[in-house]
């Protein structure tokens, strides 16, 4: 691919230091679950301060998404799990995120329209991951 996004293109670059590391794709995806995960329960507060943390956390794990897949290509070690992993992660960092937004929505004067909008969006996340595989699988 020629044009690849700009996050990517750093990627590349700040994980070389990694490849004679016994640092793993999964070790890298697994620090971006815990930060979306992190950022995203944040997200349930009523402090804005927090609230900023929780974004600034979750953009963070989001910009570090590409770091497992490049560490993986510059390692040769592509697995199948790592594969899927790195899926599974960012739908449940995703699902989090729509579903603690709207735990902390709720708290703001949305009440219950906002847990079935933050839920809704849980799931959509979920549905788009299991879409998603099936289109790699064309």
């Amino acid at each position: 691919m020629k044009n690849l996004p700009y996050d990517q293109r750093i990627a590349r670059i700040l994980v070389r230091p990694l490849v004679n590391s016994p640092v793993t794709p999964n070790h890298l995806t697994t620090l971006t679950l815990i930060l979306a995960l992190a950022g995203a329960g944040l997200m349930t507060t009523a402090d804005a301060q927090l609230l900023n943390w929780g974004a600034g956390l979750f953009a963070l794990a989001r910009f570090l998404d590409h770091f497992d897949g490049e560490l993986a290509r510059q390692k040769n070690l592509k697995s199948r799990l790592g594969y899927f992993y790195d899926y599974v992660a960012g739908t449940l960092s995703y699902g989090a995120l729509f579903f603690c937004t709207g735990v902390g929505l709720n708290h703001r004067g949305l009440e219950l329209w906002a847990l079935l909008l933050g839920t809704a969006g849980a799931i959509t996340a979920i549905l788009s991951m299991w879409i998603n595989l099936d289109i790699d699988k064309i």
